[in-house]
């Protein structure tokens, strides 16, 4: 398992972020100084022992891999942050080449009209009507009586558009990269276990257990920053999967029933449908039987059908389906079950293993200290970092 994933790129994002990054913010290409980054201290094999002891099954699940993949078409990529996202590096980069009712009308368009290219409804900019169902083009030619201009405006608008056919690829992941950021992206979401957060080793303890998967959606073009250490004057890549959408999946150890659970930075139908398809896909390819999936609403039912590690208290560790932060959520199992009442009962009589989430995490400088804070490394973390209240 360990040759197949990145060490070193690992180690350098782990120090990027405990040393370099302090928000949540993310500024492509972006150049970093800083003297002794090549020989900050860091050694993560407790951590890499647990990974792959308790992720085996896994990847044996995955066919002998720690990524599965599904490439989509381009009209699926373009989530309302991303076009949030690409938007206003648009008007950054290109604001100024707008008249200013040209620039308040891209402003005010909806994710919807930018993909369509058409108004979904009659807007009106100081006495000048926009109706709805015309091309956006179309409107810029009642905003600006210049022919010459409105050409250029136009051919600079069609670039924005140009920008939008993004291609990506949902994943199914149990490499370490995708726990440490899964909630790092440059389209403008991120949430509580973002490494700089407030549970920010809380990816750790899913990288750890022997239940979750990072389901995600990431674009063809990566996050990529550089560090020069500036004693040595080597340059380093950091590069990470840019996520525009993602989902814990977790899994039982008899891979008899499986849950999705919350979406980020919102819903999809369709990409939490394919995470659906591949995961009943592959656990009917390795048991031979067949699985069907069911929604449920976290409130119309106890919340029994997984819990948090006993090894977990004190740590910074969040999960949505445990505080009861999810609304929804799909649960996958065998036709051994007819629903999910079936699915209770064997659990609750101990016939079916429950999901445990979550595991303890070691400081990532290789003392051997299991690791209490939100910060990698333990001796990096301030008083305000400890989190000691029982889960």
């Amino acid at each position: 398992m360990r040759n197949l994933i990145d060490e070193k790129n690992i180690e350098n994002v782990i120090k990027y972020f405990q040393y370099i990054s302090k928000g949540i913010s993310f500024k492509q290409g972006q150049m970093h100084m800083m003297a002794g980054f090549d020989s900050l201290d860091y050694d993560f094999e407790d951590n890499y022992w647990l990974w792959e002891r308790n992720k085996k099954h896994l990847f044996e699940l995955f066919g002998n891999k720690i990524k599965v993949t599904k490439e989509l078409g381009e009209q699926h990529i373009c989530v309302p942050s991303m076009v949030n996202h690409i938007r206003q590096e648009f008007l950054n980069k290109y604001g100024d080449k707008f008249n200013v009712l040209i620039k308040v009308l891209i402003d005010a368009l909806s994710y919807k009209e930018i993909l369509e290219n058409r108004l979904q409804q009659d807007i009106y900019i100081l006495d000048v009507k926009l109706r709805k169902g015309w091309r956006i083009t179309r409107c810029f030619s009642e905003l600006e009586s210049d022919k010459k201009e409105l050409q250029k405006q136009q051919d600079i608008y069609s670039i924005f558009l140009q920008s939008l056919k993004v291609k990506g690829r949902l994943v199914l992941s149990i490499d370490p990269l995708d726990f440490i950021t899964m909630s790092v992206s440059k389209s403008g979401w991120s949430s509580c276990h973002h490494p700089n957060s407030c549970h920010g080793t809380g990816g750790l303890a899913y990288m750890n257990d022997n239940a979750s998967i990072i389901a995600y959606v990431e674009t063809d073009d990566p996050m990529i920053n550089y560090v020069i250490d500036t004693e040595t004057k080597e340059k380093t890549t950091i590069k990470m999967p840019n996520k525009i959408w993602r989902q814990i999946v977790t899994i039982n150890k008899d891979h008899s029933y499986a849950l999705q659970l919350k979406q980020y930075p919102n819903d999809n139908k369709v990409f939490n449908q394919e995470v659906t398809k591949m995961m009943e896909n592959l656990l009917m390819a390795e048991k031979g039987i067949e699985y069907h999936s069911i929604e449920e609403r976290l409130d119309d039912y106890p919340r029994n059908l997984q819990r948090n590690s006993d090894d977990l208290e004190g740590y910074i560790f969040y999960c949505d389906y445990y505080n009861r932060n999810i609304e929804k959520y799909n649960v996958i199992m065998s036709k051994t079950y007819q629903d999910t009442e079936q699915l209770r009962a064997s659990i609750n009589m101990n016939k079916t293993p429950i999901i445990t989430a979550g595991n303890v995490v070691y400081c990532a400088c290789g003392c051997g200290d299991l690791n209490y804070t939100n910060q990698f490394y333990v001796e990096e973390a301030g008083e305000d970092d400890y989190y000691y209240e029982e889960y």
